[in-house]
Formats: C-alpha cells, sequence, structure tokens
C-alpha cells in the first residue's frame, strides 16, 4: 500500500556502553596518526559480528568538539559483502591497538571506491554522554514547570484560544494533510541528517566533503528478533532505539559501539537530536545487508525493549539496560462496514510532545489503511477517548468525517491535533497515558446538503422572536425539514442581524475575541463540546456597531441538531434589518 508502516526504521548509528574507567582501553583523538592501522567491528548478517581493517588517513581536529572527526578507509570481506559501508554501520566500533578510539558514524555516500571512506567519531566526544547529570534526567521526568524558561514564575493565565482552534480544526475545512506515505510522513519534520538526505559537516566545508550520516529503512516485523534474555551487549552486534513499539515498530537500527556496568553508547552521530530523552532502547536482528549502488543497507527488525535511551546528542545516543521507558499506550479499531471486517492495533508511543502528534497520525492510519485495504472515498464515523494522569476527566467527542478523495486521513489527523493541542497548552501537563479511537467507515457518501434556509418575516423588532425552517436534502435519506426559534435580544443595538445554517464548526468570526480558557480543564471541555460533522447549527449573529469592521459579527444564540452520523454540507445566511427604538418608519 502507500504507506506500510510495519517496521518503520530510520536505520541511524549504533549505541554504546561506558562509565568512568581508566584511560587505557581508549585511544584519544590527540594519540592518533595517519597510517595508523585498526579494525572495526559490525554484523553483516545472521547476528554474527565480523572483523574489517581500518586505516587512518587523516585527524580532523577542529576548534571545539563538535566537528572533530577520524578520517579512515575500511576495507576486508565484511565491507565487500555490505557493498562499502552500509547504512546501519552507525556506532560500529574502530579500535587501534586493540584501544577503543570512536565510532564509525559517517560514510561519503558519493565515493564507490573500492577502499571506502568513513568518518569515526572520537570516544572522547561519546564518553560526555555518560556524565552523570545527563543520567539524572531520566529519573527527573521530561516535564516541569521550568522546562521551556528557567527562572520563570506563572501568575496568572488567561489562554485566548483563536489560533489555536484555528490549527486544531483546519482539518475540517479541506486542506491537504502531512505527507500521505507513512514513510514520507515519518520524515516531514525530521531534520536532513535523520533521513540520509546528505549533510554538510562545517568543519570539514575546506574539503568539500559532503556526508551522509549512516541510515537506512527496515521493514521487517518484530516479533522474531531477539528476546532481552538473549541479548548480550557486545561491541559490534546490532541494537536499536524506538519510537513505537507493539503491533507498529518505528525507529533507528545501528551498532552498539562500548558497553560498560549497564550503561550504552552509540551511534556516533544523533538519532534525532532530542537531547535528554526516555526512548526504548531494544534488541535487533539483522538478516542480511543488501549491497546497492546509491547506498548499502542493514536489512534487520527491531526486537524486545531491554532498556532506555537517556541522552540524543551531536556525538550519539547513550542508554541504561533494564531501565524501562513509560510509554503512551494506544489502542484503534477499525471497522469496513462495507467489508464486515475490523481491524484492531495496539502498540506504545514515546511519550515525547515534539513527536507524538506525528507518531499519532501515522500510526493510527496504518490501521484505517489496513482495515480497508483501499485508498478512496467514504464516511468515517469516529469516537476518540483521550486519557491522562494530568487530566481530572477524559477527553472524549465523537465526529463524521466525509471524503470524494481518502476517507483515511482525516480521523487520525483530528487525534493528532487534539493532542497537540493538549501536549502544548499553556497550563498544565496533561500527562498522557493512553489514547483510543474507534472508527466505522463506509465506502458511500453519507450527507445531507443544505438546500434552503426560511425566515417567518422579512424585518424584527429588539425582543421579537425568529421561526427559521432549513431544509435538507439527501440523495440517500430524502428531504428532511428542520425548524425552530431565536431570540433577538431586547438591548440590541445593530441595525442588521444574520441568521446562518451550518455543519460541523465554524471560525471564530472578526466581532469575537474567541473563547477564554483558564485552565487544562477548560481546554478538554472546550476541545470535547466543539461541534461534530453531523451537527446542524442555525446560530443568529449580531453586528457590532461600534467596529470599525465591516465583517465584525458576534454569534449571541444558537440551536444545534444532531443528525446521527450523517455529515452535515453546505450553508445558508439569511441577514434581516432590526428596527430598533429610537427609528420612526
Amino acid at each position: 500500500m502507500r504507506h506500510s508502516v510495519g517496521v518503520v526504521l530510520l536505520v541511524l548509528a549504533g549505541l554504546s556502553v561506558v562509565a568512568a574507567t581508566g584511560t587505557e582501553e581508549f585511544l584519544f583523538l590527540d594519540e592518533i596518526a595517519p597510517g595508523m592501522t585498526g579494525i572495526g567491528r559490525t554484523i553483516v548478517a545472521d547476528n554474527e559480528i565480523e572483523a574489517f581493517q581500518v586505516e587512518v588517513i587523516a585527524v580532523l581536529d577542529e576548534p571545539g568538539t563538535a566537528n572533530d572527526f577520524i578520517v579512515v578507509r575500511v576495507s576486508g570481506e565484511a565491507i565487500g559483502r555490505s557493498g562499502g559501508i552500509s547504512q546501519g554501520m552507525s556506532g560500529s566500533p574502530i579500535y587501534i591497538e586493540d584501544r577503543l578510539v570512536g565510532a564509525l558514524s559517517r560514510a561519503a555516500s558519493w565515493s564507490k571506491e573500492l577502499l571506502p571512506i568513513g568518518l569515526v567519531t572520537p570516544i572522547e566526544s561519546m564518553l560526555r554522554l555518560l556524565e552523570k547529570d545527563t543520567q539524572n534526567g531520566l529519573a527527573n521526568g521530561l516535564y516541569s514547570g521550568s522546562a521551556c524558561l528557567d527562572n520563570v514564575v506563572l501568575l496568572a493565565t488567561s489562554f485566548s484560544s483563536e489560533r489555536a482552534v484555528r490549527a486544531l480544526w483546519q482539518g475540517a475545512q479541506g486542506q491537504t494533510p502531512i505527507g500521505r506515505d507513512t514513510s514520507a510522513t515519518m520524515r516531514h519534520d525530521l531534520p536532513a541528517w535523520a533521513i540520509g538526505d546528505g549533510l554538510m559537516q562545517s568543519g570539514l566545508a575546506p574539503t568539500g566533503l559532503y556526508l551522509a550520516p549512516i541510515a537506512g529503512l527496515d521493514t521487517g516485523s518484530a516479533s522474531s528478533a531477539r528476546s532481552p534474555s538473549e541479548f548480550e551487549p557486545e561491541p559490534g552486534t546490532a541494537i536499536g532505539v524506538a519510537l513505537a513499539t507493539g503491533d507498529v515498530s518505528i525507529g533507528a537500527l545501528g551498532t552498539l559501539t562500548h558497553a560498560e556496568d549497564g550503561s550504552i553508547l552509540g551511534f556516533g552521530h544523533p538519532f534525532l537530536a532530542n537531547g535528554t530523552c526516555a526512548f526504548p532502547l531494544t534488541t535487533v536482528e539483522i538478516l542480511d545487508t543488501i549491497r546497492a549502488y546509491d547506498a548499502s543497507y542493514k536489512l534487520g527488525r527491531l526486537g524486545e525493549t531491554i532498556g532506555t535511551v537517556y541522552a540524543d546528542r551531536n556525538a550519539g545516543v547513550a542508554a541504561r539496560l533494564g531501565e524501562l521507558p513509560e510509554m503512551i499506550a494506544v489502542e484503534s479499531s477499525v471497522r469496513d462496514s462495507d467489508r464486515q471486517v475490523t481491524s484492531t492495533l495496539n502498540l506504545q508511543l514515546v511519550d515525547e510532545r515534539r513527536l507524538l502528534p506525528l507518531l499519532t497520525y501515522a500510526t493510527l492510519l496504518e490501521t484505517i489503511d489496513v482495515a480497508l485495504d483501499r485508498v478512496g472515498e467514504g464516511t468515517a464515523r469516529v469516537l476518540f477517548r483521550v486519557e491522562g494522569d494530568g487530566m481530572s476527566e477524559p477527553l472524549v467527542r465523537h465526529d463524521v468525517f466525509l471524503s470524494s478523495n481518502d476517507v483515511a486521513v482525516y480521523p487520525p489527523w483530528q487525534m493528532a491535533d487534539i493532542v497537540a493541542f493538549l501536549s502544548y497548552n499553556p497550563f498544565s501537563d496533561p500527562g498522557i497515558s493512553r489514547l483510543s479511537l474507534e472508527v466505522d467507515v463506509t465506502e458511500e457518501l453519507d450527507y445531507f446538503d443544505i438546500l434552503d434556509l426560511e425566515l417567518d418575516m422579512d424585518a424584527y423588532f429588539p425582543g421579537e422572536t425568529i421561526n427559521y425552517t432549513v431544509t435538507l436534502s439527501s440523495a440517500r435519506h430524502g428531504s428532511r425539514m428542520i425548524e425552530g426559534m431565536l431570540e433577538i435580544a431586547e438591548d440590541e443595538e445593530a441595525y442588521y442581524v444574520a441568521v446562518r445554517a451550518y455543519g460541523g464548526s465554524r471560525p471564530v468570526e472578526g466581532g469575537e475575541a474567541g473563547p477564554s480558557l483558564n485552565s487544562l480543564e477548560d481546554i478538554v471541555a472546550f476541545v470535547g463540546a466543539l461541534p461534530s460533522n453531523d451537527d446542524l447549527t442555525v446560530e443568529l449573529f449580531s453586528l457590532d456597531p461600534w467596529s470599525p469592521y465591516a465583517d465584525a459579527w458576534v454569534g449571541v444564540a444558537a440551536n444545534r441538531t444532531t443528525l446521527d452520523g450523517v455529515a452535515i454540507l453546505g450553508r445558508a445566511e439569511i441577514i434581516v434589518p432590526v428596527f430598533l427604538p429610537d427609528e420612526t418608519w
């Protein structure tokens, strides 16, 4: 299909473990010179660690440490069978004189020489990831009141949600969502180094080298990968970093650089440059290495979670074995009513608000695609539920989506928007712990068109009642008439009022400031109460007489009718005069 998530792996670097030990096992940058030779260790196939030969051709010692590298040529049978330096070799430990010098982390992607060039991240840069204060980030958690601004005390808040509401519900207005293909979706907001598009290292600019980190894609299943009890943290073995685990796995695989006292270091370059994090560290099964002209890559799959990656920085990633991260549970059930087929999904996503909306969209979209086994039109009836440790009540809402192009995109899109809206609220951490989505889809376009709106008079006085009739039309349901009443206020000051009939939600009008939300509870209640696309609203608008703008309408009264899963399309509006008491007619 257009986006199979199965197990999507960005396949970046490997990991390695390190503790505070003597320096006799390491060879640092100032001790390395061109002409030195050594070996590297990695897995090419069948989970067997193999050695390859390394020769130092240059040492790049730039100001600071971010652009320090050891330039090497690699050779040997393992390199030949891999088709050069392959994606997934990141983190492969490099030894000179039986001492660890660092992790193979980058390759000249354009180089097709028999003896390819690679870059090694010095081990001293990686060892800094294991400092005590960095490890404490894991125990202290990721969310705190000073996470964004240090030394700032919150005295009072008042949140005008106009912009957020516009962003939250833009999906219902038919705008184009992020990339439709799942792999493209996962790439959408990632920097170039995370997807292998090429990265120019500033320290290498004089050499003209444009180097791509060792990255790749895994499409296997996690079911047969090694279990935690079988994992041995041996340098050169494969490890993974996950963003999603369970029925769908998303993450990266690479090579372990160094392990000691339950700590692991690897990759030699960032995974997502997240800084302090809490990502699952997993086992990996390498099936084989696929040779390719543009970029060879390791074919592998993530296994079970065996620890937590707590640092994701320029020099690589660091993790602790045996300490499992807290994850967000995701449950979804999608029913194709036409074929009587139901698909369910159970997985866990990383608790990282920068990534959570995109991961939510990609994984839930996969569930709908699997259930429908097609791309196209239809009607989707959806029930959303978001639970959180910081929420006094779960957020629950239903909605209906109609599309003549691709109905599958809209339910996960709205769920992702809700997650982002809650995660970035200005009041308190919702502590999102569980997301659930129930979807029922039919290929039939099930909707009513708003055909007509009629009022009982052509003009009104303040305090009078407007009697209206809305006529709906549907090829499936025939015609239907909705009647109701709206009261004009006794103190109405505008010369005109408008009566509007519409389906679903509406944007904030020019004369409205938007709702004032003063707590997370207000946000949960507000989002849960927003009209759905099967809600017909007939609303009375008054024109603000003191505004300099001609479109300064303000909603003053409304009636809502729910049409039980049938989408409402179109809009009708009538503007009528109001005879104010000081006028003579």
